[in-house]
């Protein structure tokens, strides 16, 4: 945490030069020479909530759970889409939000040997989804659904639909349930089950169902800092502080637990960065701050986020909506009555 206070304050104008500096050493205290030496498909596993890589988590448990099923607990893993809703409580279609699906920009980033691809989605839907994590040998499950990468062949598309005879009704060779790549990212007007991908790491399926508007309530833990971010805030550090050669090695680490090629200097720069923290930290709360920090937050929301223009950011008086807005309620409760809100607003 120390380390990317000092990494946010670098960029600001009340920085100090050896802001930089000063967030890779702590980022390389915090790592403390430890290897990143759980595999991407594992580390995120229901099982694996307690594993040596996480620094700081919020933890629950199904005893904390238990006295009140509706109400304690989380809701984090019904909000990565694609399912709209229900009473499954055996969990064949687990309840989903929709609030918050993977944008086409941020599903091209991933390439066929970057293990992070099948570690983040689920891939094949069973038709009982759950089944994923509850039945070991699948050779004899249907697959339902299936989202196709963006590097399948069109071989390869054939070969999967003529082995997977329950995809659902074909229209023009393609059945219901094979999605095609291009066809299931985040777009306006969402409307039918599993339209998006499913984004799979906070998956709960011991969680107890709920019957309240949080679908199911997760006793998983908030993973809030780990190790794999830890090298990714050292890379940035580094990186600003005009070590590019350690920087980027940092940044490797990453990459070589995924199982990819590692990015080279002429790669190396703050938007490869924010590439690299998007495959690793998909969906973990990370990413305002990141591109706040970096002043990429306008620049990148409108580009990338089909619901973003840059003109969403204008503001009162001629400023940007960078910082959020400080609830009224807070201002009102503050001693300080003459405390300003942000700018902007």
């Amino acid at each position: 945490m120390l380390a990317k206070v000092y990494l946010t304050r670098g960029y600001e104008t009340f920085g100090k030069a050896t802001d930089f500096a000063t967030a890779a050493t702590y980022a390389d205290a915090a790592i403390a020479g430890q290897a990143l030496t759980i595999k991407s498909g594992q580390l995120w596993l229901p099982i694996n909530d307690v594993n040596p890589e996480v620094i700081f988590s919020v933890q629950f448990g199904a005893g904390s759970v238990a006295t009140d099923v509706q109400n304690l607990g989380n809701a984090q893993g019904g909000f990565f889409g694609p399912y709209l809703g229900g009473t499954d409580v055996a969990g064949k279609a687990p309840w989903r939000s929709y609030t918050l699906c993977p944008t086409k920009y941020a599903l091209d980033l991933y390439e066929k040997d970057d293990q992070r691809w099948e570690g983040t989605f689920m891939l094949e839907i069973y038709t009982r989804y759950y089944d994923y994590y509850d039945i070991a040998d699948k050779t004899g499950l249907k697959v339902i659904h299936f989202y196709e990468p963006k590097w399948f062949t069109v071989a390869e598309r054939t070969a999967y639909i003529a082995s997977h005879k329950d995809l659902g009704k074909v229209t023009a060779g393609i059945p219901a349930g094979y999605h095609k790549y291009g066809t299931y990212a985040a777009a306006k007007g969402l409307s039918s089950d599993f339209q998006t991908i499913p984004v799979r790491k906070f998956d709960d399926p011991k969680a107890p169902y709920s019957t309240t508007t949080s679908g199911r309530v997760s006793t998983r833990d908030l993973i809030t800092q780990r190790l794999a971010d830890t090298y990714l805030i050292a890379s940035e550090a580094y990186f600003k502080s005009g070590n590019l050669t350690t920087g980027l090695a940092r940044l490797n680490v990453v990459r070589a637990r995924a199982g990819t090629i590692a990015a080279t200097p002429a790669q190396f720069n703050i938007d490869y960065i924010l590439d690299e923290r998007a495959r690793e930290m998909m969906g973990e709360y990370n990413r305002w701050f990141d591109l706040k920090r970096t002043d990429k937050l306008i620049e990148r929301a409108s580009l990338y986020n089909y619901e973003v223009k840059a003109t969403n950011f204008d503001g009162n008086n001629g400023a940007k909506k960078i910082l959020r807005p400080i609830p009224q309620d807070a201002l009102d409760l503050n001693q300080n009555k003459s405390f300003p809100q942000n700018p902007a607003y």
